[in-house]
């Protein structure tokens, strides 16, 4: 070899063209990772709906509860004692929680009927109304 010439190994940053099998090496990593890619967005909307759903549900409570602070009261079944005053023929609705009169009536037409035992003063079992 002449003195006048060197040669050494070296790389450089170059085109690279693929072999046909490379390319369909590549076309199915590609199909994959978009398989993948659709997947994992599915799994995002999931998880995204079911915090809109939990969210939902913890703002609905806020709403209630601010609701319930602004007015001071809310509306629920309370045990109640009803009178019959047979004297005055009205009907009476006490909370038994308060002893609130909180409704008055008068009495109808079937409801002033006296049995032979409320007549005779003989306690009368309680009915369900």
């Amino acid at each position: 070899m002449s003195e006048k010439i060197k040669t050494e190994k070296c790389q450089e940053y170059l085109q690279y063209r693929f072999t046909p099998e490379e390319l369909k090496e590549k076309g199915l990593a590609m199909a994959q990772s978009t398989i993948e890619a659709d997947n994992l967005e599915g799994q995002k909307k999931s998880v995204m709906s079911d915090f809109k759903v939990k969210i939902e549900a913890a703002q609905l409570q806020v709403n209630i509860n601010a609701r319930h602070i602004r007015d001071g009261f809310w509306f629920r079944n309370i045990d109640c004692e009803k009178v019959h005053d047979y004297a005055t023929g009205t009907v009476s609705t006490f909370r038994t929680d308060t002893g609130e009169c909180v409704k008055s009536r008068q009495m109808r037409p079937d409801e002033r009927q006296q049995t032979i035992f409320r007549l005779a003063g003989a306690p009368e079992a309680e009915s369900a109304e």
